[in-house]
């Protein structure tokens, strides 16, 4: 689901660059804003997103900065699509690949027992 940006109480950031961040909600969920768009995902999904995205940044790394991309969004209401510049796309795949990090970490404390919040 794409939805405004919008602050909320119920969400641990899990990580943030200059572009975006990358929420972790009450219920499970996931929220990614990045470039003036908020996208809600489960946190299977956002796996899927990082592993989208890493391809497609192999891609942009050899075609250079004035390409246009399109970027499928998994798990989301509708078959949403982006449509990236070159930059943007390295600075999603930055986002998304950080959050994806700190989201296995989590895992892993929570399997050992140590509290991540």
């Amino acid at each position: 689901m794409i939805t405004p940006p919008s602050a909320s109480s119920d969400a641990v950031t899990l990580y943030s660059t200059d572009d975006g961040s990358v929420v972790e909600r009450n219920d499970g969920s996931v929220t990614v804003t990045f470039d003036g768009l908020t996208i809600a995902l489960q946190p299977e999904a956002l796996v899927s997103l990082r592993d989208s995205i890493r391809s497609l940044a192999a891609d942009v790394r050899r075609c250079g900065p004035d390409c246009r991309w399109q970027l499928r969004l998994p798990d989301t209401d509708q078959r949403s699509v982006l449509v990236l510049t070159s930059d943007d796309v390295l600075a999603l795949e930055d986002l998304v690949a950080g959050a994806s990090a700190m989201l296995e970490l989590n895992g892993l404390l929570d399997e050992v027992g140590i509290e991540t919040s």
